[in-house]
């Protein structure tokens, strides 16, 4: 009768991840990384499931600036940002509504973000207070 051995080729897939995730201790740092240059690009790894969730989405984008998310709105902080620097302006899209951010200072390119809001914001209001902007519907 043969031995049996086990290769590589003859493990299952899951096992095979399962194990690179365990020993490669970089991973979540390599993954940390590349959404934060997603996020600095203006792309989402999620953007996939903006037409199924858009709720997902704004969570995401949310999380991902360090914001608060409240039942009825949301607070971002916008640290090193004037007042005056900054415009906003609720745009109606075939996706929903959506928050258009502009911020605009002097030597620096004009950073423009649009940040989808939930299904059931209506009569949205936004302020900047205190280093905040605040969203609420």
């Amino acid at each position: 009768m043969e031995e049996e051995t086990t290769t590589p080729l003859a493990a299952r897939p899951e096992d095979l991840h399962a194990e690179v995730a365990a020993e490669a201790s970089h991973l979540e740092e390599v993954r940390q990384r590349h959404t934060f240059h997603l996020v600095t690009a203006g792309m989402l790894p999620e953007s996939h499931l903006a037409n199924i969730e858009p709720e997902r989405r704004l969570a995401w984008m949310v999380d991902e600036l360090h914001g608060r998310s409240d039942p009825d709105g949301l607070t971002l902080p916008m640290a090193g940002v004037a007042e005056a620097e900054l415009t906003t302006e609720v745009v109606e899209a075939e996706q929903g509504s959506m928050l258009r951010i502009k911020i605009e200072q002097d030597g620096a390119p004009t950073l423009e973000r649009n940040l989808p809001l939930a299904a059931d914001a209506k009569d949205v209001q936004h302020h900047f207070v205190d280093g905040h902007l605040v969203v609420r519907w």
